[in-house]
């Protein structure tokens, strides 16, 4: 799914070099001493860029009223990975 967020928002990708190098030369980013690993800092980038309506929520973005599901252990995984539907539904990002 990460790789797909990048096709959605291609800055994406340039953005999490930007916040891996900052974590790295501020000594934040080293998840076997104890610190945030760098797939966390990624995760909570694209959280902020959702919360701030830059990058969409891809889980919600489904057409109809009943949302599709993917179960993997009983979980329902299910995102949008069509572009096509991204861009018709979300002009606004």
């Amino acid at each position: 799914m990460l790789a797909f967020y990048t096709k959605v928002e291609p800055k994406l990708r340039t953005l999490g070099i930007a916040l891996k190098t900052v974590t790295k030369i501020t000594k934040i980013g080293r998840a076997a001493s104890g610190g945030i690993s760098s797939y966390a800092w990624i995760i909570m980038l694209i959280h902020y860029l959702q919360q701030i309506d830059q990058l969409p929520v891809l889980q919600e973005l489904y057409e109809g009223s009943t949302k599709p599901t993917t179960l993997v252990n009983g979980w329902n995984v299910w995102y949008q990975n069509d572009l096509s539907v991204i861009v018709s539904i979300t002009s606004s990002y």
